[in-house]
């Protein structure tokens, strides 16, 4: 075990090809650049926390920007029986209204428990 904190930083830039759904049909096609980090330290060798944020930055239609940010913390009860409780937050910069012209929240947050069995 290794208790010392690991960092992944990545950074990528290309075009954005999509079709932006709204009442009216808008295809796009844009530069993004995207921004990922992940953290992860094994605290002990049963609990570990891990934290992982993407950023999506649309360049001239800065308005479908997004951001995803999770953290969580695993626990290792049995070798085979593990415990995760999780948080997850997503945020659209500016978000287009459906087909009905309802206009959702930009933050949407959730919070998760998981039980799980690892089989080897």
């Amino acid at each position: 075990m290794d208790p010392s904190p690991v960092i992944q930083i990545n950074f990528s830039f290309g075009y954005l090809s999509a079709e932006l759904k709204s009442p009216v049909k808008i295809p796009i096609l844009d530069a993004v650049a995207r921004l990922a980090t992940a953290f992860k330290w094994e605290i002990t060798g049963d609990l570990t926390w891990d934290l992982k944020h993407n950023m999506s930055l649309v360049m001239t239609n800065s308005g479908i920007s997004n951001f995803h940010t999770e953290t969580g913390l695993s626990y290792e009860i049995t070798e085979i029986l593990k415990l995760k409780l999780s948080f997850k937050h997503d945020y659209v910069l500016e978000p287009v209204a459906d087909q009905d012209g309802r206009l959702p929240k930009n933050s949407d947050l959730q919070s998760i428990a998981s039980l799980w069995i690892e089989l080897r």
